[in-house]
């Protein structure tokens, strides 16, 4: 997660030059709704693990 005055997102960070910035609708701290923020973050991030580990888990 990142903040910079005001603003915040979230990405997965893969190595020290590469990240996948994922996208929000809750851009702005003052104003975001924090059930949205997490709903929305977490569909983000099952849409980046893969099905394999998903069945794994037992979570598919």
């Amino acid at each position: 997660m990142n903040y910079d005055r005001g603003r915040f997102g979230c990405a997965i960070i893969k190595s020290d030059k590469y990240g996948v910035g994922l996208s929000n609708s809750e851009k702005w701290w003052d104003t975001a709704n924090l059930n949205i923020f997490v709903k929305k973050l977490d569909e983000e991030v099952k849409l980046r693990i893969p099905d394999k580990y998903l069945k794994a888990k037992g979570w598919l």
